[in-house]
């Protein structure tokens, strides 16, 4: 008792800034003649409560990029001074900085390859209390690959008669290749005009004496003497032309001689269609298959999800059916041979589907298709290049107790230990139950970071076991999902049919008002009713107070203090999972309680009797319990629709929505009150017509048609038996 003792409790609270969320959109493969957009104005800021005006301590996002050429190997930059992928004499390459969007013209960009690096900046770079550095500065790398389908290249494999080194392979020693490449196309110019030509070694195969090089022309408006197909393949081929190969040599200080010269497929070389036709003994129509891969929906694949790369040919369509198809691997560990193993399709298909959990987690891919046409052997290819995104791991979960009641037990679920390995931000959680009727996944818990809750469940359960799955995920940024399962057993509720609840009219958040003494400013209980107000009454009901109170019995008197408990805050939040459970709980109480009541023996009124006062106060605690089991269904669904319209919800919310709003209107007395029917079926119609563009279903979309439609004519009912009940 002494009023000077008191305890004092101290909590220490860091906050971190996320990540920002950087999204680049730009082809993968274009045409010289199509214009580039790199656009970034997709990317968030998790933090920023108002990015289109941004407060302190936040700022604007600013997009830099720079573009550097590495057509030779597809990664290694080129040298100075061609390591530019344009004159930019125009700043084509420095835009607004805050517009997110980087526009070249068409024409641009030469055919071959580029890398493309984003420079992403966003304030605050320092905490505004420690002052530390904050991971606010991002680089996004892609790369694009220009074409010209006018024009061509034409390969030759060259076999050389020397004691090749290991040295001269790319990637070992730059420097020494480099000297290779030099020497090779000098000598080679002393019978190709190089500067028309420009030469260029693509591969050396370390201990072979295999070199693959290609002449790449440029327009044939800049060729002082255009020379017809033939001239070049001879040129190329080196038909009776013996190279003296000095400068090789004299590096190598190896002899060097040319052994044999393999033609490689004719491949973008300016000239006619007749011209080629002649070089390649082609008699029907010449075809080259245009290939491009579908963009992916980001560079960051999930490695336990399927992965569809989808190919679309441009083709000649007589030829349709003489294209052939090859997926080769070009970086990254994946076997293109398993299948079915690893793979839903073969390799030579125009389509490669991958099986979950065939990548492997952190690996960077990039992979070819090269589509070939069977009469005129012409070749296309394109690239995909993505990373494999592993889900989290190393976590556990647990769900206590392991036995509990609907909507009376509290199940504490609790995940721990969760980590990401390729992102450094927070995993999230979302939890889930499998109805063990439709083993649908319903939700339980929204998508959140918080990974310590508490929730009551409804009565889904069956006889004998009772038992429920639980579906607890882990999710990571790129939405890679670890699942974790627990069992546990919900009984239904223990419901008393002698159970009392008293409504407080003024006090209660959800009362009947016909059954309170309901005023306003203006208005008396009588106009109340001859106005037919809402049958809900709360403190947001256009002005009106009720004072008084009345007594619930059995499953209403339960359904309302669950209400009571649940509702206020559950829809405060737009909680959509948690107003799904109470939809849930008060249809299947609701429901159970209508056929209690339509099986219960009520005594049979003598003709030319009056009724007992057992009877008369059994007809008023039937009449009064399915109002306010009427009331509260009501109730609980105007706050699910509000927050499924207000809210930013999942397919599967919606979906369970629909299922929802079909179960209770199966029975359509549930909502045959005070023309709550009619409302009811106006909101659903407009939330159905609403919900086109948000990813539901069209089961779900038509359930909510369908329930509409039930509760229109529960309110055609309903005014039928009023009519009756007048002319009484």
């Amino acid at each position: 008792g002494n009023e000077d003792l008191y305890n004092v409790a101290t909590a220490v609270v860091t906050c971190d800034f996320s990540p920002l969320k950087v999204l680049v959109e730009m082809p993968m493969q274009m045409l010289v003649e199509e214009e580039l957009l790199v656009d970034c104005t997709k990317s968030t800021d998790p933090d920023d409560p108002s990015p289109l005006l941004p407060q302190y301590p936040f700022g604007q996002f600013n997009f830099y990029y720079d573009c550097y050429n590495v057509t030779t190997d597809g990664v290694t930059v080129e040298p100075f001074p061609f390591n530019s992928c344009f004159d930019d004499l125009e700043g084509l390459m420095f835009p607004d900085p805050t517009k997110g969007q980087l526009i070249l013209p068409n024409g641009t960009l030469a055919p071959g390859r580029y890398r493309f690096d984003v420079r992403v900046y966003k304030e605050p770079f320092f905490a505004p209390t420690t002052g530390a550095p904050l991971d606010r500065q991002i680089t996004v790398t892609r790369y694009l690959e220009v074409l010209e389908v006018a024009r061509f290249f034409l390969g030759t494999r060259t076999l050389l008669d020397l004691d090749f080194d290991q040295r001269y392979s790319r990637g070992d020693n730059s420097t020494h290749m480099e000297e290779f490449q030099n020497a090779f196309v000098g000598d080679m110019g002393t019978i190709l005009n190089i500067q028309t030509y420009r030469i260029g070694v693509y591969s050396i195969l370390p201990g072979s004496v295999n070199v693959t090089w290609y002449i790449k022309p440029p327009k044939i408006e800049q060729v002082a003497e255009e020379k017809s197909l033939s001239t070049l393949l001879t040129e190329v081929n080196m038909v009776g032309v013996t190279v003296q190969f000095d400068r090789l040599e004299a590096l190598l200080k190896l002899p060097v001689k040319i052994v044999d010269n393999v033609p490689i497929t004719l491949d973008r070389i300016p000239a006619t269609q007749e011209q080629v036709k002649e070089a390649l003994n082609i008699t029907g129509d010449l075809i080259m298959p245009l290939v491009t891969i579908e963009a992916l929906k980001s560079n960051i694949v999930n490695a336990n999800e399927k992965l569809v790369i989808r190919a679309n040919i441009k083709d000649d369509v007589r030829w349709r059916n003489q294209t052939t198809f090859y997926w080769t691997l070009i970086k990254g560990r994946l076997d293109l041979d398993a299948y079915p193993l690893l793979l839903g399709t073969p390799r030579t298909s125009s389509n490669l589907v991958i099986k979950k959990d065939s990548l492997a987690p952190g690996q960077e891919y990039v992979l070819r298709l090269t589509a070939t046409n069977v009469n005129s052997k012409l070749q296309g290819r394109a690239d995909v290049e993505f990373k494999a995104n592993g889900a989290p791991s190393s976590g556990t979960c647990k769900v206590e107790p392991k036995t509990g009641y609907a909507t009376a037990t509290e199940f504490n679920i609790v995940c721990s230990g969760w980590e990401d390995d390729d992102s450094r931000e927070v995993v999230e959680y979302e939890f889930r139950y499998y109805d063990p009727i439709t083993q649908e996944a319903v939700p339980l818990v929204s998508r959140s970071r918080t990974n310590d809750v508490l929730v009551i469940l409804p009565p889904v359960t069956v006889y004998p076991d009772y038992t429920l799955l639980l579906g607890l995920f882990i999710v990571d940024t790129f939405n890679a999902k670890a699942a974790w399962n627990e069992t546990i057993t919900v009984y239904p509720p223990e419901i008393d049919p002698n159970r009392t609840y008293t409504v407080d009219c003024f006090e209660s958040n959800y009362t009947l008002a016909t059954y309170c003494d309901c005023f306003n400013d203006t208005q008396s209980q009588a106009d109340l009713a001859a106005m037919d107000l809402a049958l809900l009454a709360d403190s947001d009901s256009e002005g009106w107070v009720c004072v008084g109170s009345y007594n619930l019995t059995g499953s209403a008197a339960y359904t309302q203090q669950l209400i009571e408990s649940r509702l206020r805050t559950a829809r405060g939040t737009n909680n959509v999972p948690a107003l799904l459970t109470l939809a849930k709980a008060v249809t299947k109480l609701n429901n159970e309680a209508a056929a209690v009541r339509a099986a219960f023996p009520v005594p049979e009124l003598i003709a030319g009797t009056e009724p007992t006062p057992y009877m008369v106060e059994l007809e008023e605690s039937f009449l009064l319990n399915s109002a306010a089991e009427s009331m509260q269904l009501t109730a609980v669904l105007d706050a699910l629709t509000d927050a499924v319209e207000s809210s930013k919800v999942t397919r599967e919310e919606l979906d369970q929505f629909g299922a929802v709003v079909r179960e209770a209107t199966a029975n359509p007395s549930n909502l045959q009150v005070n023309g709550n029917g009619q409302a009811a079926s106006t909101n659903l119609l407009e939330l159905a017509a609403g919900s086109m563009e948000t990813g539901m279903d069209e089961l779900a979309a038509q359930g909510l048609l369908d329930a509409a439609g039930l509760l229109v004519e529960a309110n055609h009912a309903e005014a039928r038996e009023a009519g009756v009940e007048r002319a009484r």
